[in-house]
């Protein structure tokens, strides 16, 4: 489809030219009007990719025109073309919205480079708003499984916290889905427009983890060739995701209170205050009470993140949510096998999923459902039910030598039948055992054939 571009010009012969010009391309279609008036009613009416205007027309001038139309369509690229080029226009045309500005006479090529670069631009812009669309479509609230009152109660709280700027800090084990709360939030406020900007701070050392948050100016250290941005300037104006802040280093947590309080902060190697506009979120899966007793976590930076808190509680302290999250996880995994759509799980393996104690929570339950749509089989379900590992690594202390034994031996057995996928014969030559001992021992282990 061809792209196209609309010229605004009151001089005939200048839009002729243009248009000459820009037909060169195979790929331009090439409208012209002689006012802005005109040009407004077209932006509005047609499918403009660029428009190029004059600044000064009778009427209603370029600078006016170029704003008016800004106000409803702002991802159209505008160049500002004029005989009377000077500085101070030019600043005014960037100022309100323009992707460039041309002073008349012009070369060819020029204005060629300028249209494709706002054209190119302007893809750019659509691309990024139909990410964000499609990313937003994956955080809605009505997309969080609740099954259970407290999931309900949860998404109470994210709909009242997400419209606020308030930091937020989000607890909860690993894999029960810290992260899909804090976009959860991003995507419901007022800065959903904008970059949601994750950092995980136990994924590097203390002066990597600086670097990254801050930035760094050319020279600050070996390597630092030129300026860099942080995340901080990165995710201006939108969200900040600190995960698992609870391993960052003391050091760096004082350079953090000091950003939470003013939002201001100097990049690796400067001296120039750097200000940004960024909600905080953060989040960890360490108890950060215990480790300010240990000095390991500041106390005010601890008091200066818990405005807002939100526990995500572990998936086997909800069993109710464990059936439908299931459910809604398998949904999403025929889109994206879209040669699997006839896959479902069976009452059987579902009961089980509810039984089930889940130590890696909602990453477990979905890791293990796109296992079973990538083998095609429900056979992969075997690896949770009655797992004797459940028993072998349990912390009651009160068990005795008898039971402790039989736990081991559970688990030997199991684990020599799931590698067999259940065939008994098989597993007893594994074992060095007789099928007809193998049976007896599974009878008295409470190991049911499957």
């Amino acid at each position: 489809m061809k792209s196209k571009i609309l010229v605004v010009d009151d001089e005939k012969n200048m839009c002729e030219t243009i248009e000459a010009i820009l037909c060169q391309q195979e790929e331009y279609d090439v409208a012209v009007c002689h006012d802005a008036k005109t040009g407004l009613r077209m932006v509005q009416s047609d499918a403009i990719d660029t428009v190029i205007t004059d600044v000064r027309m009778p009427g209603m001038d370029g600078i006016t025109f170029l704003s008016e139309m800004k106000k409803n369509h702002p991802s159209i690229p505008v160049i500002m073309i004029t005989a009377y080029g000077n500085m101070k226009s030019a600043v005014d045309a960037l100022k309100r919205g323009a992707f460039d500005y041309l002073a008349k006479p012009f070369d060819p090529d020029e204005l060629l480079l300028s249209v494709k670069k706002a054209l190119e631009y302007e893809n750019l812009i659509l691309e990024n708003r139909s990410l964000r669309s499609e990313l937003s479509s994956h955080f809605r609230l009505v997309d969080i499984v609740e099954g259970s009152k407290i999931m309900r109660d949860l998404k109470n709280i994210i709909a009242k916290a997400a419209p606020t700027d308030s930091i937020v800090l989000i607890e909860g084990e690993s894999g029960v889905g810290k992260e899909l709360v804090a976009h959860s939030l991003h995507y419901h406020s007022h800065r959903a427009g904008f970059p949601f900007v994750a950092v995980n701070c136990a994924a590097f050392t203390e002066t990597l983890l600086e670097s990254e948050l801050f930035g760094y100016e050319k020279g600050a250290f070996t390597g630092a060739q030129k300026q860099n941005k942080g995340k901080f300037e990165i995710a201006d104006r939108g969200t900040l995701y600190l995960d698992e802040i609870g391993d960052m280093s003391i050091n760096l947590q004082a350079k953090i209170l000091r950003v939470l309080q003013d939002q201001t902060f100097f990049r690796v190697g400067g001296t120039d205050p750097v200000r940004v506009n960024v909600r905080i979120l953060v989040a960890t899966n360490k108890n950060l009470k215990e480790r300010i007793k240990k000095e390991m976590f500041r106390e005010d930076l601890y008091y200066r993140i818990n405005v807002m808190n939100i526990k995500v509680p572990p998936l086997r302290e909800r069993k109710d949510d464990i059936v439908p999250l299931a459910q809604h996880l398998v949904k999403g995994m025929k889109k994206k096998f879209p040669d699997r759509e006839c896959f479902e799980i069976s009452e059987k393996y579902l009961n089980h999923f509810k039984n089930y104690h889940w130590p890696g929570n909602v990453r477990e339950l979905e890791n293990l459902i796109e296992r079973a749509f990538i083998m095609n089989d429900e056979s992969v379900f075997l690896s949770i039910l009655d797992n004797p590992q459940d028993e072998l690594s349990s912390r009651d202390e009160t068990r005795d030598y008898t039971e402790a034994v039989d736990a081991f031996r559970k688990m030997f057995i199991w684990n020599a039948l799931q590698k067999t996928h259940w065939r008994v014969g098989k597993a007893a030559e594994v074992l060095g055992m007789s099928r007809h001992a193998l049976r007896y021992q599974m009878e008295s282990l409470g190991i049911k054939e499957n």
